[in-house]
């Protein structure tokens, strides 16, 4: 709720289109009933007064476009980051730094570690390890269709839960996605979070286009199709709040444009001491970024690939 609120501020930022759900099947059609019977509103909502770029630079704050390096760790807290290339660096300052840097998260950690290890020092001065950030970077496969003419109405967000494939209205195109395939962890080597096209992700795509109307399936394969990738963390939720084991050390991964806001917003609340809202404690205790402490990383990685086929209870399928 936080999220909507907040997307609502923006002009042309958020569309109300509503959601509708496609069953084939009558064990399609009980799930649904299911589901419907069980909604319900959230007992409490937080409001949501995060102020944009524009706003933030009018209170002071400042932009700078430049790749993190690695985070400066010293006694047990952070001090800063370190921006900079091959050939440059500079330091930047900081009692409180937040790692917002999602499929990237643990390659920043990695580097520190590494780091820490050419000097000799395997761990930060008070005897706490670095923290184990179980985010596995994804591939997702997309397809962006043929522009053309915006519609006279709009189109609600369809899901077809049978089939682990969702498609909107972007607009100016079609765009349709699917889960139906065997997870797939992706390496980050362009600097983006756009990866390598997988030829093991056509015949999902193909089989998600045959859902859609015949002229929307035409435009569809006609336009573009990406390797999107994204986070995963082994119990899907996020990693947000304070990082106990290094002071002034935040966290904000793993976070979903869909919760984007409403994560921002609990966040401060945390970084400003704010404490007594209802529901926060249990907020804090589900992303703590730390909850995974004391596991072996190569297993919650593997959790974090079968949390993928969880997002539509779909079962895995080889590419």
């Amino acid at each position: 709720m936080a999220t909507v609120s907040e997307y609502r501020k923006i002009p042309g930022g958020f569309d109300a289109v509503g959601g509708l759900e496609v069953a084939h099947s009558t064990s399609g059609v009980e799930r649904l009933r299911s589901r419907q019977s069980k909604a319900a509103a959230p007992r409490s909502a937080c409001s949501a007064d995060e102020r944009a770029s524009g706003d933030a630079k009018a209170n002071g704050a400042q932009f700078v476009e430049a790749e993190v390096r690695r985070l400066m760790i010293a006694d047990g807290r952070t001090t800063g980051v370190e921006l900079g290339d091959v050939s440059s660096s500079r330091q930047l300052i900081a009692d409180v730094v937040i790692l917002a840097t999602g499929v990237w998260a643990q390659a920043l950690l990695a580097r520190e570690q590494q780091h820490q290890q050419q000097q000799h020092d395997h761990q930060i001065a008070d005897g706490s390890p670095l923290p184990v950030v179980p985010v596995v970077p994804v591939g997702h496969p997309y397809l962006h269709g043929e522009p053309r003419p915006a519609l006279g109405r709009k189109m609600p967000f369809v899901r077809w839960p049978e089939h682990h494939v969702y498609a909107r209205d972007h607009g100016d195109r079609y765009g349709l996605g699917t889960y139906d395939h065997q997870p797939l962890e992706c390496k980050l080597t362009n600097g983006t979070a756009i990866g390598d096209w997988v030829q093991g992700f056509d015949a999902p795509l193909t089989a998600a286009t045959s859902l859609v109307p015949d002229e929307a399936s035409k435009q569809l394969r006609a336009g573009v199709k990406f390797n999107g990738i994204f986070s995963m963390t082994p119990d899907n939720m996020p990693l947000a709040g304070a990082v106990q084991s290094i002071r002034g050390l935040y966290m904000a991964v793993a976070v979903w444009v869909t919760h984007a806001a409403g994560t921002a917003k609990f966040l401060t609340r945390v970084i400003d001491g704010i404490e007594g809202i209802d529901g926060d404690e249990a907020v804090r205790r589900a992303l703590d970024p730390e909850r995974f402490k004391g596991g072996d990383l190569a297993t919650l990685e593997k959790a974090s690939l079968e949390g993928y086929n969880e997002i539509y209870k779909t079962q895995e399928t080889q590419l």
